[in-house]
């Protein structure tokens, strides 16, 4: 089979790549609805057509916090003002603020970091409400375009506007990828029959551990102990553990500390696999990723109570 007539996402699930601990790791997301077709590089400057004065100010802003990504976001046949939402995970709780924007102008009003750092002058601009954002970048990668836009489509029946399409997310060969917010978690292999368990995962603040790519407010490394610890636990609430402390021990082998809502402790540890994968890093190129598996270390130090 000739590699243009391979899709990478395929291609990935049928080598049987891991998918936790593959997430982007944001701290601070910026989300802003851009309503022109998407270009490969969309949020970049040369690829879109945003004024070069609110260029730069989104520049200056993902710049100005520690772990920000800029996002762009549309909706089907949507009309009238602007969206523009931060979601801000540097805390002990996820935020998320919504804006509804007249003209792009009306983003130098806002000061972001007053709005990181907490400051009540935007609680009234607190969201409630989650959302879901699916990535169907084509533009960058064909997988999203063909298997992101029907998934779309699809949740959009069901959670209506809550439901937005998004700009890469990293990792199209995880396709159907998602990031849901306030909580910041990003899932891939997502089927048109995972909806209904999503959206209930969601509604009771629990991860979709078969589908999770990580939660974006740890670094990868991080995202993998916590994937660990919620498979050896069985318990998958979102906000049931908090990370404390850990690091590389050896060579390719880490131990990380938890803490939970009782106050108990958790040890993960784990350690890199040998004969990694080959993947396709992208559809329609001779272009590959060297993919490593994880696993915990020992029976005895699985999971410490």
């Amino acid at each position: 089979m000739m590699i243009e007539d391979v899709y990478c996402s395929e291609n990935s699930a049928a080598l049987g790549e891991r998918l936790y601990g593959t997430a982007v790791y944001t701290q601070v997301w910026f989300l802003l609805e851009y309503r022109p077709a998407w270009a490969a590089r969309a949020t970049e400057n040369q690829d879109n057509e945003l004024p070069l004065a609110v260029q730069n100010w989104l520049r200056q802003q993902v710049a100005g916090v520690e772990n920000g990504r800029l996002q762009f976001i549309k909706q089907t046949k949507r009309s009238g003002n602007l969206a523009f939402f931060v979601a801000v995970l540097n805390g002990d709780a996820p935020r998320l603020y919504e804006f509804s924007l007249a003209s792009y102008d009306d983003l130098f009003a806002i000061d972001i970091e007053a709005l990181v750092a907490g400051n009540g002058r935007y609680d009234a601009y607190r969201r409630t409400e989650p959302l879901y954002l699916v990535c169907t970048h084509g533009k960058r990668d064909r997988c999203c375009a063909k298997f992101g836009l029907v998934f779309y489509n699809l949740l959009a029946n069901v959670v209506g506007e809550q439901a937005w399409q998004v700009s890469h997310l990293g990792g199209h060969r995880f396709a159907v990828t998602l990031l849901t917010l306030p909580e910041g978690v990003i899932y891939g292999r997502l089927q048109p029959t995972d909806i209904p368990r999503l959206v209930a995962a969601q509604r009771n603040g629990d991860l979709l551990l078969d589908r999770l790519r990580g939660q974006t407010r740890y670094e990868p490394l991080l995202q993998t102990a916590d994937y660990f610890l919620r498979h050896e636990t069985g318990v998958l609430g979102v906000a049931a553990f908090r990370a404390v402390s850990g690091g590389e021990t050896a060579v390719n082998q880490w131990h990380y500390t938890f803490i939970d809502c009782q106050h108990q402790t958790h040890t993960v540890a784990f350690a890199q696999q040998p004969d990694p994968l080959t993947v396709l890093d992208g559809c329609g190129k001779e272009k590959y990723k060297t993919s490593y598996a994880f696993a915990l270390a020992t029976q005895a130090e699985r999971i410490e109570n």
